[in-house]
């Protein structure tokens, strides 16, 4: 769920849900994004997005690791 007491960068704009859920579904596994933005090329090539840009983030790490577990290349880590 998205954590509404954080504070946001530009403000108060943060709504109730889920941002992004993964699982696993009978043999098979499942990323669902709702918000994109942090995986979009201009953030995950340190230029941000709508004006914001966070440096020192993980996002390319982030979509790699769940991509490749989605995929199941994760056999050789625990």
């Amino acid at each position: 769920m998205n954590d509404l007491q954080q504070k946001t960068v530009l403000g108060n704009k943060d709504f109730v849900g889920v941002i992004m859920i993964w699982g696993k579904y009978g043999q098979g596994r499942i990323w669902a994004v709702a918000d994109t933005g942090w995986l979009s090329n201009g953030a995950l090539l340190g230029g941000g997005l709508g004006g914001i840009n966070l440096t020192d983030q993980d996002n390319w790490e982030i979509m790699l690791r769940l991509t490749h577990w989605v995929a199941a290349l994760d056999t050789a880590k625990p």
